[in-house]
């Protein structure tokens, strides 16, 4: 799609989401759509997701979810929203 749209500055990769290849701090904008409710491990989503992030840079998480009534946060994922 870049490639016949004539864009040069743009690169697609297939890899793992909770070990990416990328370096510490490699972007400034993160942005993970509708793919976290499909991570076994949700925590080192996010962790591996703000290891690439530069240091003040922008985390985007977007995902998909519909109840009723959503249930409330433990302590424990209080804690790691900080």
């Amino acid at each position: 799609l870049a490639k016949a749209r004539g864009l040069a500055n743009v690169e697609f990769k297939v890899m793992d989401a909770l070990k990416m290849d990328f370096p510490d701090n490699s972007f400034d904008l993160v942005w993970g759509c509708e793919s976290g409710e499909h991570m076994p491990d949700k925590y080192k989503y996010v962790e591996e997701m703000t290891r690439v992030l530069k240091p003040g840079g922008t985390l985007v998480i977007a995902t998909w979810c519909q109840r009723e009534t959503p249930p409330e946060f433990t302590e424990s994922e209080k804690e790691k929203l900080k």
